[in-house]
């Protein structure tokens, strides 16, 4: 999984190679990922050029699909350990249930020692606030990562059109003289 590359279609375009259920959520991420590594890949040379020009250099350009890459694997990792799957736009949905008999149980085990055990209640209270922080904190990144990738797409997108425009200027001329 070092050198796999994922996209995640984010509504610009109609997407090719996605795995879609009724309701439009991607049902298996790796398997659309396996789908279009091949087109990723030479995507990611033609897009390679095109971003640069954008960037203010290409370390700042690597520093940042780095970057991406990298939450990109993290994203999946939590995917596949936790049952979560992307949808289109980067909402993110969870399958995980909490299960809420086993939450019950626990809280039952936990009620006959309430006195002795109370610092735990605590703990366990502030572990479930973080992972609430953690996940609201999860789901702003996969957006803002979702707006950046429909950022840097309607750059490329403007820069092709731009430079179809000088081509075509560049033809009048010669057909001009």
């Amino acid at each position: 999984m070092d050198n796999e590359v994922l996209e995640f279609d984010i509504g610009l375009e109609g997407g090719e190679g996605e795995c879609e259920d009724d309701e439009g959520d991607i049902e298996h991420p790796m398997a659309m990922a396996m789908a279009i590594e091949e087109d990723e890949l030479a995507d990611a040379d033609r897009g390679r050029g095109t971003a640069t020009s954008g960037a203010k250099s290409p370390e700042t350009y690597d520093v940042a699909m780095g970057a991406l890459q990298e939450a990109t694997k993290r994203v999946v990792q939590v995917m596949q350990s936790e049952g979560r799957i992307l949808i289109n736009n980067g909402k993110v949905r969870s399958h995980l249930q909490i299960d809420e008999s086993h939450t019950n149980s626990r809280s039952g085990h936990e009620e006959g020692n309430l006195g002795q055990h109370m610092s735990e209640d605590d703990m366990d209270k502030s572990i479930r606030e973080l992972m609430n922080e953690l996940e609201f904190a999860n789901r702003k990144c996969e957006i803002y990562r979702s707006n950046l990738l429909s950022v840097l797409k309607a750059v490329e997108d403007h820069k092709l059109e731009l430079s179809i425009k000088v081509e075509n200027i560049k033809i009048s001329i010669k057909d001009g003289l």
